[in-house]
């Protein structure tokens, strides 16, 4: 079963990454994790000498090495697990919903709360 897991790094999100281990004593799974980049482009122009592109590269290279612990988590519990790449800016229902049918997953696990730093 391929298993997508959308994440924003919240605490809510990490027990939803945790939890999800557990979904591996009943059934063989493979992990796909995915973290969407939301842009607020109104607070990105309200400073000064900072580009959009900066931007998304420093938060691609954050949520890459966030993403890079939790595939080894799961390798280390002895389950198949990777990332998608490139990570994807825009709203994150319609990218989740994009990966889900692209990668064919079989369940989508994602946490009831969490909405990242900046709501």
């Amino acid at each position: 079963m391929k298993v997508l897991i959308p994440t924003d790094f919240s605490s809510y999100s990490e027990k939803t990454v945790k939890c999800a281990l557990e979904l591996t004593k009943i059934e063989r799974c493979e992990m796909l994790l995915l973290n969407v980049i939301e842009l607020d482009l109104e607070l990105i122009d309200s400073f000064a000498g900072v580009t959009v592109e900066d931007v998304i590269r420093v938060l691609r290279d954050r949520a890459e090495a966030k993403l890079k612990e939790y595939v080894e988590f799961f390798q280390n519990a002895g389950v198949d697990a990777k990332y998608v790449e490139p990570i994807p800016v825009g709203d994150p229902v319609t990218e989740i919903i994009k990966v889900a049918d692209e990668e064919n997953v079989s369940l989508i696990i994602i946490g009831s709360k969490g909405k990242g730093v900046l709501k």
